[in-house]
């Protein structure tokens, strides 16, 4: 993902690899510039799609089938780099209610279930459908207040290093 050119807006390539640094860093270890970086790519020799929008994008993630002129250039790259093998509708719903905490975990177990059930077919079957998560709320609840923990660690690290290093003159003088 990369910032359109005078805008404030992103615009995507989808590159068929694994992640790599030397895609960004060039020999010297200067940063390959945006305009570069499709041509840099392609010489290592993979395949880099051309420019897309966001909306583009998500609908080659999603799986979706858009009917517009570039439907079937979307679709054949859907059929290689989706998230899933049939279309993920309404996980943008799904995302915005877990982002703004109007949903209970439960909820959102239901709703998931519910999704995977029909792309599946089973809707004929619920008790096929019915699955339990792994983790559970309390699990979900706890690796987020670790994840804050860690976020505020981090933020405190420079003032932590300059009073160690005021200790240590402290410690130095006497």
């Amino acid at each position: 993902m990369h910032c359109q050119s005078n805008a404030d807006a992103p615009e995507f390539r989808i590159i068929h690899a694994g992640f790599r640094e030397d895609f960004f860093y060039d020999e010297n270890n200067q940063f390959v510039l945006r305009d570069e970086y499709p041509r840099r790519v392609e010489e290592m020799g993979y395949e880099v799609t051309r420019k897309l929008m966001l909306n583009q994008y998500r609908s080659v993630i999603l799986n979706e089938r858009l009917s517009t002129k570039e439907g079937a250039d979307l679709r054949r790259l859907a059929a290689v780099h989706s998230l899933g093998p049939k279309p993920l509708t309404n996980l943008e719903q799904i995302a915005a209610a877990m982002a703004n905490e109007k949903i209970n975990f439960r909820d959102l177990q239901n709703i998931v279930i519910e999704r995977v059930s029909d792309l599946q077919g089973d809707v004929a079957n619920p008790a096929q459908s019915r699955r339990e998560l792994k983790k559970s709320r309390n699990d979900v609840s706890q690796w987020l207040e670790a994840h804050d923990h860690m976020v505020a660690v981090s933020k405190a690290a420079p003032e932590a290093q300059k009073l160690k290093a005021k200790a240590d003159r402290v410690k130095d003088f006497t």
